[in-house]
């Protein structure tokens, strides 16, 4: 049952691929019947999807690293890990920075409900891994974008139930 369900989910990833690649490239469709014609199989298909795949991937492992720095940014800076306050680089950092760390805090939060809203499905184990693990302190500065957010995801939640 859940191998069929999985081919399922493949073929319909093949087919929302495919879909994307045809409205970059229009010029495919008639590759595509022109090696039906022949015979010549869906070679041409298979190596843009196989190409296609690959690219997006390596998008999305920058997201993953993406995620999981802010994460550990937060982390940081919400007092989880012990800072030595008598540390030499940590005042010559601190002078030439413009921002306050409150500042700092909420662009990351922001940055992190972006990479939520746009790109939960794909980034769900980072995402859920890292919401666990990291407090709240942090999101307390972005209250406001996380209320409006709760109210769009009862509408469409980006995570489909777990089966």
């Amino acid at each position: 049952m859940a191998l069929q369900q999985e081919e399922e989910e493949e073929d319909d990833m093949v087919d929302v691929i495919w879909r994307q690649l045809l409205s970059a490239c229009p010029w495919l469709e008639e590759q595509r019947e022109v090696e039906g014609v022949q015979g010549v199989g869906s070679g041409v298909m298979e190596g843009l999807i196989r190409v296609w795949r690959r690219v997006v991937d390596r998008i999305f492992s920058l997201y993953r690293v993406s995620c999981s720095a802010y994460f550990t940014f937060l982390k940081l800076n919400a007092g989880q890990v012990p800072i030595d306050e008598d540390d030499p680089k940590l005042l010559l950092t601190n002078q030439n920075s413009k921002q306050s760390n409150d500042d700092v805090i909420v662009m990351a939060t922001l940055r992190l409900l972006r990479l939520l809203v746009k790109h939960a499905g794909e980034l769900r184990e980072g995402l859920e891994l890292g919401l666990a693990s990291t407090p709240t302190a942090p999101w307390r500065g972005i209250m406001s974008q996380l209320f409006s957010l709760s109210r769009l995801l009862l509408i469409q939640p980006p995570f489909p139930p777990r089966h």
